[in-house]
This record gives structure tokens, C-alpha cells and sequence, in this order.
């Protein structure tokens, strides 16, 4: 219910992987879909970056 106050949404402009304890890494890394680890999001933005570079911005979703 507070997930925005640790994560607020990021511009629209930038590229962004979301990740979140109950998220599942053969996810696509969106809000809708999240990864799980931080492996999987190191390795997503890995991916990301030798298509186009630039920023790739994380955003961790509040777990328990």
C-alpha cells in the first residue's frame, strides 16, 4: 500500500527495470512484470546497454 513512498515512478523517458520479492526473473523487468533478484536486473541493464547505450535506472519495489 506504500510502495510509492520508497519508489516513486520514473519519468517516462528513461529506461527502467523494476524488480520485487514476488516478482519472477523470466519476468520482462516492467512494473507490471518484475524481476526478482538483482542479478537478473544487472544482467537485463547489461542487455539493455549493448542495444542502446544509456542510463538504465532500477527501481526496487517494497517487499517482504
Amino acid at each position: 500500500p506504500f510502495d510509492w513512498l520508497f519508489s516513486p515512478p520514473p519519468p517516462a523517458s528513461l529506461r527502467v527495470l523494476w524488480l520485487s520479492p514476488p516478482g519472477n526473473d523470466a519476468g520482462t523487468g516492467t512494473a507490471e512484470a518484475p524481476l526478482r533478484t538483482l542479478e537478473a536486473a544487472q544482467e537485463a541493464a547489461r542487455s539493455a546497454r549493448m542495444a542502446q547505450p544509456g542510463p538504465v535506472h532500477v527501481v526496487l519495489k517494497a517487499g517482504r
